[in-house]
């Protein structure tokens, strides 16, 4: 079923590819009925409007990755929201993404998603950083610093 949901994304047009794209965090959520991640909700009104300030364009990528990718709702769902919580988890005490972390992701989508598919989340979610090239710090949650968008398989990367 997976292959088939990516043939049917690798069949887009160039302008629903773009249609995709430019309709950012709402559109992509709505391809998936998914809503505010749980965990951003329960921050609070303000961290929420920060969240989608700050890191609605990663959230989107994450779900365009999922789309290409032919992921079902269900694995994509659970996918943002695990990073979502890994994400606020490191910027909360201000350090990278620990191995109990990251053993904890491969143990819980092992069999769900393909080793290489898993490599790659992995590898985006490490690489996620502030502006500054240091490793993203909510040190103040009403202000989420931007993160780089610089692994190659990220649907909004620079070419």
């Amino acid at each position: 079923m997976q292959a088939y949901r990516a043939a049917v994304a690798s069949a887009d047009s160039p302008e629903e590819r773009q249609a995709l794209v430019d309709g950012g965090l709402s559109v992509a959520r709505d391809h998936f009925g998914l809503d505010v991640p749980r965990d951003v909700t329960v921050r609070g009104k303000d961290f929420a409007a920060a969240y989608e300030e700050g890191f609605a364009d990663h959230e989107a990528d994450l779900l365009r990755a999922a789309r290409v990718a032919g992921w079902d709702t269900k694995l994509t769902g659970e996918l943002r929201d695990h990073g979502v919580r890994l994400a606020l988890d490191i910027a909360d005490r201000g350090t990278p993404m620990t191995p109990d972390e990251e053993a904890t992701f491969r143990q819980r989508f092992e069999g769900r998603l393909a080793k290489a598919e898993q490599e790659l989340l992995l590898i985006w979610f490490r690489k996620n950083r502030s502006a500054r090239g240091e490793p993203a710090v909510l040190r103040d949650h009403r202000q989420p610093p931007a993160m780089e968008r610089d692994h190659p398989r990220c649907p909004s990367a620079p070419a």
